[in-house]
Protein backbone atom coordinates (compact mmCIF):
# COMPACT_ATOMS: atom_id res chain seq x y z
CA UNK A 1 0.00 0.00 0.00
CA UNK A 2 1.60 3.39 -1.27
CA UNK A 3 2.31 5.74 1.96
CA UNK A 4 0.33 9.53 1.32
CA UNK A 5 2.85 12.06 1.77
CA UNK A 6 2.68 14.30 4.89
CA UNK A 7 2.61 17.95 3.92
CA UNK A 8 4.38 19.88 6.84
CA UNK A 9 2.56 23.38 7.09
CA UNK A 10 5.47 25.60 8.26
CA UNK A 11 3.50 28.68 10.04
CA UNK A 12 6.06 31.84 9.38
CA UNK A 13 5.78 34.66 11.55
CA UNK A 14 6.02 38.09 10.19
CA UNK A 15 9.26 39.96 10.11
CA UNK A 16 9.32 42.55 12.66
CA UNK A 17 10.24 46.52 12.02
CA UNK A 18 13.34 47.70 13.63
CA UNK A 19 10.97 49.63 15.76
CA UNK A 20 9.09 46.62 17.09
CA UNK A 21 12.06 45.13 17.84
CA UNK A 22 13.67 48.69 19.68
CA UNK A 23 10.35 48.41 21.54
CA UNK A 24 10.64 44.54 22.46
CA UNK A 25 14.22 45.33 23.91
CA UNK A 26 12.97 48.66 25.55
CA UNK A 27 9.95 46.31 27.36
CA UNK A 28 12.37 43.33 27.98
CA UNK A 29 15.13 45.98 29.71
CA UNK A 30 12.63 47.42 31.60
CA UNK A 31 11.35 44.48 33.21
CA UNK A 32 14.87 43.30 34.07
CA UNK A 33 15.65 46.58 35.63
CA UNK A 34 12.34 46.42 37.94
CA UNK A 35 12.86 42.37 38.68
CA UNK A 36 16.14 43.66 39.88
CA UNK A 37 15.30 46.77 41.86
CA UNK A 38 12.88 44.63 43.27
CA UNK A 39 15.61 42.33 44.25
CA UNK A 40 18.09 44.93 45.73
CA UNK A 41 15.14 47.03 47.78
CA UNK A 42 14.24 42.88 49.36
CA UNK A 43 18.12 42.41 50.18
CA UNK A 44 17.97 46.02 51.83
CA UNK A 45 14.52 45.30 53.71
CA UNK A 46 15.79 42.30 55.00
CA UNK A 47 19.11 43.67 56.30
CA UNK A 48 17.24 46.99 58.20
CA UNK A 49 14.46 44.69 59.76
CA UNK A 50 17.63 42.39 60.58
CA UNK A 51 19.83 45.14 62.51
CA UNK A 52 16.74 47.19 63.75
CA UNK A 53 15.13 44.00 65.67
CA UNK A 54 18.33 42.54 66.49
CA UNK A 55 17.85 38.98 64.60
CA UNK A 56 20.15 37.46 62.42
CA UNK A 57 20.00 37.86 58.78
CA UNK A 58 19.28 34.22 57.74
CA UNK A 59 16.20 34.13 59.98
CA UNK A 60 14.33 37.18 59.44
CA UNK A 61 14.89 36.09 55.31
CA UNK A 62 13.14 32.95 55.99
CA UNK A 63 10.24 34.82 57.94
CA UNK A 64 9.96 36.92 53.98
CA UNK A 65 10.01 33.78 52.72
CA UNK A 66 7.52 31.90 54.73
CA UNK A 67 5.01 34.65 55.14
CA UNK A 68 5.21 35.26 51.58
CA UNK A 69 1.59 35.30 49.75
CA UNK A 70 3.70 34.37 46.36
CA UNK A 71 5.06 31.65 47.94
CA UNK A 72 2.16 30.24 50.09
CA UNK A 73 -1.17 29.14 48.45
CA UNK A 74 -3.95 29.71 50.20
CA UNK A 75 -6.96 27.60 50.01
CA UNK A 76 -9.93 28.25 47.44
CA UNK A 77 -12.92 29.65 49.23
CA UNK A 78 -15.69 26.91 50.00
CA UNK A 79 -19.26 28.24 50.62
CA UNK A 80 -20.09 25.11 52.25
CA UNK A 81 -17.06 25.10 54.61
CA UNK A 82 -18.18 28.45 55.46
CA UNK A 83 -21.59 27.60 55.85
CA UNK A 84 -20.67 25.05 58.28
CA UNK A 85 -17.94 26.90 60.19
CA UNK A 86 -21.13 29.60 60.94
CA UNK A 87 -23.39 26.56 61.87
CA UNK A 88 -20.64 25.28 64.64
CA UNK A 89 -20.06 28.06 66.04
CA UNK A 90 -23.42 29.15 66.30
CA UNK A 91 -23.66 25.48 68.18
CA UNK A 92 -21.22 26.23 70.58
CA UNK A 93 -22.20 29.77 71.68
CA UNK A 94 -22.18 29.72 75.23
CA UNK A 95 -20.05 26.28 75.95
CA UNK A 96 -16.96 26.50 77.83
CA UNK A 97 -13.89 25.50 76.23
CA UNK A 98 -13.84 21.60 77.26
CA UNK A 99 -17.86 21.11 76.70
CA UNK A 100 -17.30 22.60 72.58
CA UNK A 101 -18.89 19.91 70.42
CA UNK A 102 -16.41 18.83 67.86
CA UNK A 103 -16.14 19.96 64.32
CA UNK A 104 -16.28 16.15 62.84
CA UNK A 105 -18.92 15.13 65.85
CA UNK A 106 -21.18 18.06 64.42
CA UNK A 107 -20.94 17.11 61.02
CA UNK A 108 -21.65 13.52 61.80
CA UNK A 109 -24.62 14.05 63.44
CA UNK A 110 -26.21 16.94 61.23
CA UNK A 111 -24.83 16.32 58.11
CA UNK A 112 -28.61 15.83 56.11
CA UNK A 113 -29.79 19.07 58.17
CA UNK A 114 -26.79 21.11 56.84
CA UNK A 115 -26.74 19.88 53.07
CA UNK A 116 -30.65 20.99 53.39
CA UNK A 117 -30.13 24.03 54.52
CA UNK A 118 -27.07 24.89 52.36
CA UNK A 119 -28.64 24.08 49.21
CA UNK A 120 -31.61 26.65 50.19
CA UNK A 121 -28.71 29.30 50.11
CA UNK A 122 -28.98 31.51 47.15
CA UNK A 123 -25.94 32.74 45.41
CA UNK A 124 -25.73 36.20 46.90
CA UNK A 125 -26.14 34.55 50.48
CA UNK A 126 -22.79 32.14 49.37
CA UNK A 127 -20.91 35.43 48.17
CA UNK A 128 -21.83 36.97 51.01
CA UNK A 129 -20.27 34.13 53.45
CA UNK A 130 -17.30 34.19 51.44
CA UNK A 131 -16.59 37.91 51.35
CA UNK A 132 -16.82 37.61 55.18
CA UNK A 133 -14.20 34.96 54.87
CA UNK A 134 -11.91 37.44 52.30
CA UNK A 135 -11.99 40.19 55.32
CA UNK A 136 -11.10 37.68 58.02
CA UNK A 137 -8.19 36.48 56.09
CA UNK A 138 -7.10 40.32 55.17
CA UNK A 139 -7.47 41.49 59.21
CA UNK A 140 -5.47 38.27 60.41
CA UNK A 141 -2.18 39.53 61.46
CA UNK A 142 0.78 36.65 61.32
CA UNK A 143 3.36 36.88 64.55
CA UNK A 144 6.70 36.75 63.30
CA UNK A 145 8.31 33.78 65.00
CA UNK A 146 10.64 30.54 64.61
CA UNK A 147 8.43 27.99 63.86
CA UNK A 148 10.16 25.13 63.50
CA UNK A 149 7.12 23.12 62.49
CA UNK A 150 6.21 25.10 59.62
CA UNK A 151 9.77 24.79 58.53
CA UNK A 152 9.76 20.89 59.05
CA UNK A 153 6.84 20.97 56.68
CA UNK A 154 8.26 22.65 53.71
CA UNK A 155 11.51 20.49 53.56
CA UNK A 156 9.18 17.25 53.40
CA UNK A 157 6.95 18.33 50.83
CA UNK A 158 9.90 19.99 49.00
CA UNK A 159 11.92 16.80 49.46
CA UNK A 160 9.11 14.47 48.45
CA UNK A 161 8.97 16.09 45.34
CA UNK A 162 12.19 15.88 44.38
CA UNK A 163 12.33 12.21 45.39
CA UNK A 164 9.40 11.40 42.77
CA UNK A 165 11.07 13.79 40.22
CA UNK A 166 14.58 11.92 40.85
CA UNK A 167 12.91 8.33 40.99
CA UNK A 168 11.12 9.64 37.49
CA UNK A 169 14.19 10.84 35.86
CA UNK A 170 16.08 7.85 36.74
CA UNK A 171 13.56 5.55 35.55
CA UNK A 172 13.40 8.07 32.07
CA UNK A 173 17.35 8.11 31.65
CA UNK A 174 19.18 5.13 33.55
CA UNK A 175 20.96 8.19 35.25
CA UNK A 176 22.07 7.25 38.95
CA UNK A 177 23.05 9.66 41.53
CA UNK A 178 22.33 11.06 45.12
CA UNK A 179 22.07 13.97 47.16
CA UNK A 180 22.37 15.22 50.62
CA UNK A 181 20.62 17.92 52.26
CA UNK A 182 21.36 18.94 55.80
CA UNK A 183 20.48 22.24 57.74
CA UNK A 184 22.77 24.98 57.13
CA UNK A 185 23.11 26.28 61.01
CA UNK A 186 22.44 25.79 64.64
CA UNK A 187 18.80 27.74 64.28
CA UNK A 188 17.27 25.41 61.53
CA UNK A 189 15.65 22.25 63.24
CA UNK A 190 15.14 19.29 60.92
CA UNK A 191 17.05 15.79 59.89
CA UNK A 192 19.29 15.24 57.07
CA UNK A 193 17.35 14.62 53.82
CA UNK A 194 19.27 11.96 51.94
CA UNK A 195 18.21 10.40 48.39
CA UNK A 196 20.19 7.49 47.11
CA UNK A 197 19.69 5.08 43.96
CA UNK A 198 21.20 1.54 44.14
CA UNK A 199 24.57 1.78 42.50
CA UNK A 200 25.12 5.45 44.07
CA UNK A 201 24.43 3.72 47.72
CA UNK A 202 27.22 0.94 46.42
CA UNK A 203 29.56 3.48 45.75
CA UNK A 204 29.12 5.46 48.75
CA UNK A 205 29.57 2.38 50.86
CA UNK A 206 32.45 0.44 48.98
CA UNK A 207 34.59 4.04 48.28
CA UNK A 208 34.04 6.60 51.06
CA UNK A 209 33.68 3.44 53.68
CA UNK A 210 30.79 4.99 55.32
CA UNK A 211 26.55 4.37 55.20
CA UNK A 212 24.54 7.02 53.61
CA UNK A 213 22.72 8.08 56.67
CA UNK A 214 25.94 8.19 58.13
CA UNK A 215 27.56 10.79 55.75
CA UNK A 216 24.22 12.66 56.38
CA UNK A 217 25.12 12.90 59.61
CA UNK A 218 28.91 13.56 59.48
CA UNK A 219 27.88 16.39 56.45
CA UNK A 220 25.60 17.81 59.21
CA UNK A 221 27.72 17.91 61.97
CA UNK A 222 30.70 19.75 59.90
CA UNK A 223 28.44 22.46 58.45
CA UNK A 224 26.73 23.27 62.19
CA UNK A 225 29.56 23.39 64.17
CA UNK A 226 32.03 24.63 62.09
CA UNK A 227 34.47 22.78 62.83
CA UNK A 228 37.32 20.90 61.18
CA UNK A 229 37.10 17.62 63.45
CA UNK A 230 35.79 15.15 60.57
CA UNK A 231 38.36 16.75 58.14
CA UNK A 232 41.66 16.20 61.23
CA UNK A 233 39.64 12.35 62.17
CA UNK A 234 39.36 11.25 58.35
CA UNK A 235 42.52 12.65 57.84
CA UNK A 236 41.49 14.21 54.35
CA UNK A 237 43.72 16.57 52.57
CA UNK A 238 43.19 19.98 50.00
CA UNK A 239 44.17 17.50 47.11
CA UNK A 240 43.91 14.09 45.93
CA UNK A 241 46.25 12.18 43.99
CA UNK A 242 43.82 10.11 41.20
CA UNK A 243 44.19 6.07 40.35
CA UNK A 244 43.44 5.44 36.76
CA UNK A 245 44.61 2.32 37.34
CA UNK A 246 41.38 0.36 37.49
CA UNK A 247 39.76 2.58 34.45
CA UNK A 248 42.20 0.74 31.79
Amino acid sequence: MPQTPVVRVCHSCPKLSAEQKAACRDRQEALTTAINDAKTAYVEEAAHISETHHRSLKWTRSQLFLRSQMLRQQRSINSWNVFVRVKHMEANEGHERGDRIKLTKFIAENRDELVRQHSWLTLAEKQALNAEVVEARQRKSHAACANPKATQHDMNVTFTSMDREWMALCARTGAEGFYVAVRGSIEDLFEPKIFVMQKAEKFVQDVLKVEPRHLGLKLESFIVSSLEAITLENNINGKVNMNYTNYK
